[in-house]
């Protein structure tokens, strides 16, 4: 076998699998955008309509970030960041599966109805846009704006003729480095249409928490100005024309954007069994392999765990099966750049660890028996692991997830301070086990939570206890912490 295809295969067997990030303003980020111009009248039918469908999203655990505005002309938007070309393909799917799990004809009514929806939309416009993360600015501390803004400036602007798009992009790189040089307040995004819309069109969107704080911090940006600034508005006032403006609100109760970062629709896991003979030998081998990822510049990422248990296992999470031929194609198209003396030191690494196997499920993730707590809780690290195994009895599965179902309806009532998903096998494991996995920032913190979380509910355990007992098998629990040499993160 040639060198780079040994390659391949023992990166694919022993680094386990991952998928894509966000990574804010280090690469280009695909939008699909559909505008809607309602009919008359029709505002509060249409609202309904969108929240009941983002419910359905929620509901089956589709992890897509939809994002609702309201524009000051009347229309509304959704903008649904995508991986790529192939994921908006997926979109359909996504629909297709929420919009048909809504087994009672009325619900489905509610979300999509083929004969009400052309009295409630009079236009619907669709393109893909593209954002410039080299072309778009965030300010550093209290200035900067997490997440999706509750206000934004949208500014429509075009090229004049004889103008080419790359004298435009010197100037917006020219633009962001003067803001940076000088600590501007204005939180901008560079868009282009990538299909559809005018080719020689951009817009520039200016978040703000307000229409007082926008003013707030166009007054604070004219402060910097100085001659170097107004000498650069002054070149591209000659590049460019505005052909419009408008200011669009964000709609959060439309829209999915809180749901818990962690969540997958599917989770892909990677169990290696290492003895504990080998286990240096086997982080030195990933080590190797990671570094010559790295250096190829792959932008696919995992989390590994070192469980008590023997096991040494990689996480991932993917959107639905497609997402493993992404997996591939990345960890393919990555490996030609691995150079040769990488690929012979890890070649010497993994001959040391031969008696290492490995087992791969795939596993889907159920949000609604699943719980996220909210405030500070939500945002620790998840760097110690409790994964919960559980067999459950032959004809007791619709029972066991009915519990589940029940016992997070009741840590979200009790606000409890535990995160956990609940999974279960889709490929490559039984089809009677759920695996529940709790986080927390280290073991005794994690323990804790557990504790606090399990005296708060009191007298309602003992209760859910025995009607647990009489669904399940059997129970396993591992634990353990990441090992973040053999874990591949996003670079910050």
């Amino acid at each position: 076998m040639k060198p780079i295809n040994q390659l391949i295969c023992a990166v694919l067997l022993l680094c386990s699998l991952c998928t894509t990030t966000l990574s804010g303003q280090e690469k280009d980020q695909l939008f699909t955008v559909d505008r809607f111009t309602l009919q008359s009248g029709q505002e509060s039918t249409f609202k309904d309509m969108v929240t009941k469908m983002t419910e359905a999203y929620v509901a089956n655990g589709i992890n897509r970030d939809i994002h609702w505005f309201r524009r000051d002309d009347g229309d509304y938007e959704v903008y649904i960041p995508v991986a790529d070309y192939a994921d908006v393909e997926r979109l359909d799917y996504d629909f297709s599966y929420a919009y048909n799990s809504q087994i009672d004809t009325v619900a489905r009514a509610k979300i999509y109805d083929q004969a009400v929806w052309p009295k409630v939309v009079k236009e619907q416009r669709n393109l893909i846009m593209k954002e410039i993360a080299e072309l778009s600015y965030q300010p550093e501390g209290d200035e900067k704006i997490e997440g999706i803004a509750p206000y934004l400036e949208v500014t429509t602007y075009r090229l004049k003729p004889g103008v080419s798009w790359m004298d435009l992009r010197t100037k917006a790189r020219e633009w962001v480095s003067l803001m940076e040089e000088r600590d501007s307040p204005s939180n901008i995004s560079f868009f282009v249409p990538d299909l559809g819309g005018d080719s020689r069109s951009f817009q520039v969107e200016i978040a703000a928490n307000s229409a007082a704080d926008l003013a707030r911090r166009r007054s604070m940006q004219e402060g910097l100005a100085d001659e170097t600034t107004k000498q650069w508005q002054n070149d591209v006032s000659q590049m460019v024309e505005e052909t419009g403006k408008t200011v669009v609100e964000y709609l959060p109760e439309m829209s999915n954007s809180d749901h818990d970062k962690y969540q997958a629709t599917m989770l892909v896991v990677q169990r290696n069994y290492v003895s504990a003979t080998e286990m240096d030998d086997y982080r030195n081998a990933i080590k190797i392999s990671n570094a010559g990822l790295r250096a190829g510049k792959a932008d696919l990422y995992w989390h590994s765990y070192v469980l008590d248990n023997g096991q040494a296992i990689a996480m991932a999470p993917i959107e639905g099966f497609s997402g493993m031929d992404e997996v591939y194609d990345k960890l393919r198209r990555r490996s030609y750049q691995i150079e040769p003396d990488r690929q012979e030191a890890y070649k010497r690494a993994r001959e040391k660890v031969d008696g290492v196997y490995s087992e791969m499920n795939i596993m889907k993730y159920h949000h609604e028996m699943s719980y996220q707590p909210s405030g500070d809780q939500a945002d620790l690290p998840r760097d110690y692991l409790v994964l919960t195994e559980l067999e459950v009895k032959p004809g007791k599965m619709e029972e066991m997830m009915e519990l589940a179902e029940e016992r997070a309806a009741k840590d979200m009532e009790m606000g409890s301070k535990t995160p956990y998903q609940l999974y279960t096998y889709r490929a490559g494991g039984a089809s009677n086990r759920i695996v529940i996995a709790e986080f927390g920032p280290n073991a005794e913190a994690l323990e804790s939570s557990m504790a606090a979380d399990e005296e708060a509910l009191g007298s309602w355990k003992q209760d859910f206890r025995k009607r647990l007992e009489e669904v399940i098998e059997s129970v396993s629990v591992a634990k353990g912490a990441q090992d973040m040499e053999m874990s591949y993160l996003e670079e910050k």
